[in-house]
């Protein structure tokens, strides 16, 4: 009985106070929620955290406790602590005010707690510059997996309290909903059992093939099926008046989200359908995990044709998801649907029965796990309600902070917000760092005390047996000292006050005054000032800035993290014959070693001569063919190219072969600016790096449509069919 009683009183504080998910949800779009879902108030009893989210460290009301308490992490600071509590009583007191002892220790705790402040507020406006971004939501619709109003704390304990009292038929009824009992069919507790209320009919099985792969198609009793009516797919695509313009912590679980090209994701979603007419779209993944290539994301067969507003409104669908957790890579849930379909006479349960046989889906993304034929007790005897699934997986899941990138518009279904992102969820708390210096100054407190404290021992034990000296009165009397032992124990405290700069606090202080300095200093470096995107280096933590100069060795996980993925073709190699004169910088810096060029001359030497051949390159190039997408700071220099294309031999068709196959075996999506200028876009960066070489060169990959490839080759435009 009273384990009973703790169970459900720590379900119902659950339900009360919701915390971080740690069960699996289901996400409901346009269907009414099941009744052990709703509360006592009709609204969810699964409540879902904000989508706003906080990096500082502080708030306004927390961080005068909890500065403090990291300040006196220190040794230093409690030691300096205690002597002011010492000197406030004038036994032991060695100044004419008690603010003359106070000051040096509020200096140091004023001027800490002031950087640190400084600090977090910068963490403050950078979350607020988060939260109050603006994305898309769907306007005007009921997100039936939030509650309208919030019910106060007080209240939910209340019924909490109310529903463990609970008796007779109430408590039966509660024992019936949880158990599912109360169904006509009773609940199979799977993970595809808890929507399984709102379609509580008999169940029969149907042929597989005969239903529609779409959320949109749920009937196909509809006289007159509305076509979709597919957007443009340009790039930027403008907004729907339905769409409306909502800030990121805004975001709830379930709304539809409206994305367009180089938008931000707002919350981990569900790729619903895009503007490419196979429901691809591309992501740039820097913010997660340090990529600058492009990943692709694919929406669900079964949501694809959703294109406007009115699609997501009569879309019926939910979604049974995995909780939430920090693996970017990793992702398990299914979407599930129910479709019907008129009964004829052919579709009767014993004919069904009697012709029914297995079957494997065919399609590539839809798994039909289950196939039910269901059928109704009062007026729908003569409907078939048929229930579908899709598996969804990490290629059709949007994180937050991936920025979209090469597509004109993302419709998806938020999953998951705030804290129970993966980015958060990897980033953690904000850490309180601590330099090296400061984890080595403590052990050196320590040593310093005990000298201190050996001192003031020999001061003691000295004052003590000399009380009775007539001689040493005058320095070693205390007053009120009725005794050697008394006199002696309060020279222990006086001592301590008269040698407490054994351990100097001027130290500290001068090392805060540092450390800000040090911040300074890198924030205005102008060696570490980034032109490219015309920012100054900003120090975000001050406590650690004097840790760079302890750095010795710097180890790295992968190349592309020093390099910064910037990958040029440099040489290569066609039937034989190696083409291209520039060299690495590891080639220059091999030939540094080995002593064969100056170190003051070899850049310099190689850059001359590289620009010389460049300009020979190209002048053989225009000579050759008009070449529209020309690139004057091409990495690939070799004049001797061009000559081998003109002499029309077979080392003149390889060439042509070599850097046509470059042109069109890729990936790569290209990207037009304003001034016809070709920028690609890749998921590797050397792929990117061998198109971009081959458009240098006069062999432009120019665009790409659903099957055919439109490449520029040596100033003839040709339209290319893709065989795979």
């Amino acid at each position: 009985m009273l384990k009973q009683f703790y169970s459900k009183l720590q379900k119902k504080k659950k339900n009360a106070f919701p915390t971080a998910s740690t069960e699996q949800r289901t996400i409901y779009v346009n269907m009414d929620l099941p009744l052990e879902e709703l509360d006592d108030y009709g609204q969810p009893t699964h409540s879902y955290i904000s989508n706003r989210i906080r990096t500082a460290k502080y708030t306004w009301y927390t961080f005068l406790p909890k500065n403090l308490f990291e300040q006196f992490r220190g040794i230093a600071n409690i030691y300096f602590l205690f002597l002011v509590i010492l000197q406030m009583f004038p036994l032991f007191s060695t100044s004419a005010s008690p603010v003359l002892v106070i000051l040096p220790l509020a200096a140091i705790l004023i001027l800490t707690g002031a950087k640190d402040a400084v600090e977090d507020n910068r963490r403050f406006h950078t979350d607020e510059s988060v939260n109050k971004a603006i994305t898309y939501t769907l306007s005007a619709w009921k997100n039936v997996n939030t509650p309208v109003y919030k019910v106060a704390r007080w209240k939910r304990w209340l019924n909490s309290i109310k529903n463990l009292f609970r008796t007779g038929y109430d408590q039966e009824t509660l024992m019936r909903l949880e158990t599912g009992q109360n169904s006509k069919t009773s609940l199979r507790q799977t993970i595809r059992s808890k929507a399984s209320a709102v379609f509580h009919k008999k169940k029969m099985r149907y042929r597989p093939g005969q239903v529609p792969h779409s959320v949109l198609r749920r009937s196909m009793l509809d006289p007159k099926p509305q076509p979709l009516k597919r957007q443009s797919t340009s790039i930027r695509q403008p907004v729907d008046k339905r769409w409306k313009r909502t800030l990121w912590e805004d975001v709830k679980v379930g709304d539809f989200v409206f994305l367009r090209n180089n938008d931000a994701v707002p919350a981990d979603m569900v790729v619903l359908s895009s503007s490419e007419p196979d429901g691809l779209c591309y992501v740039e993944t820097q913010n997660l995990d340090g990529e600058t290539n492009l990943k692709i994301k694919h929406s669900l067969q079964a949501t694809n044709e959703i294109r406007t507003p009115e699609d997501c409104e009569q879309s019926k669908f939910y979604i049974e998801s995995e909780p939430p957790h920090a693996n970017l890579y990793s992702y398990n849930g299914v979407l599930k649907w129910k479709v019907e379909d008129e009964m004829t006479e052919d579709k009767t349960p014993e004919r069904r029965q009697s012709s029914f046989s297995t079957h494997t889906a065919s399609e590539e993304t839809a798994v039909e796990l289950e196939t039910i034929a269901e059928y109704g007790d009062d007026d729908d005897d003569d409907i078939v309600s048929h229930e579908k699934t899709e598996a969804i997986t990490g290629s059709s899941i949007l994180l937050r902070g991936c920025v979209l990138r090469n597509t004109g518009w993302v419709i998806g279904l938020v999953l998951f917000t705030g804290n129970e992102t993966k980015i958060m969820l990897n980033s953690g708390k904000t850490p309180s760092k601590r330099s090296k210096m400061e984890k080595q100054t403590n052990p050196y407190v320590i040593f310093n005390f005990i000298i201190l404290l050996a001192l003031c021992l020999i001061c003691s034990i000295a004052a003590s047996i000399l009380y009775d000296s007539p001689s040493s009165s005058n320095f070693f009397e205390v007053p009120d000292a009725e005794n050697g032992t008394m006199e002696g124990f309060i020279m222990f405290w006086i001592t301590l006050v008269i040698y407490q700069n054994i351990i100097p606090i001027s130290l500290y202080i001068s090392v805060q005054i540092v450390k800000t300095a040090a911040a300074y200093f890198i924030h205005t470096d102008i060696d570490l000032y980034n032109e490219r995107l015309d920012l100054p280096c900003t120090p975000k933590t001050w406590n650690i800035s004097d840790d760079l100069g302890q750095i010795e060795y710097i180890f790295s996980d992968k190349t592309g993290t020093l390099t910064q993925n910037i990958m040029e073709f440099r040489r290569c190699t066609v039937n034989g014959v190696c083409y291209g004169l520039g060299e690495t910088e590891a080639a220059v810096g091999a030939k540094l070693r080995d002593g064969a060029v100056a170190a003051d001359s070899a850049k310099i030497v190689n850059q001359v001569d590289l620009e010389k051949a460049r300009a020979e390159m190209l002048e053989k190039q225009s000579a050759l063919f008009d070449h529209k997408y020309m690139n004057p700071a091409s990495t690939f220099v070799d004049p001797k190219v061009f000559d081998d294309i003109c002499a029309q031999n077979e080392q003149s068709q390889s060439l042509v072969h070599f850097f046509s196959a470059l042109a069109l075996c890729h990936t790569v999506i290209p990207e037009l600016d304003e001034d016809d200028k070709i920028e690609y876009k890749a998921q590797s960066p050397d792929e990117a790096a061998l198109v971009a070489t081959a458009k240098d060169l006069g062999f432009t990959f120019v665009a790409r449509e659903q099957d055919n490839v439109v490449v520029d080759i040596m100033g003839e435009q040709k339209t290319m069919i893709l065989l795979n």
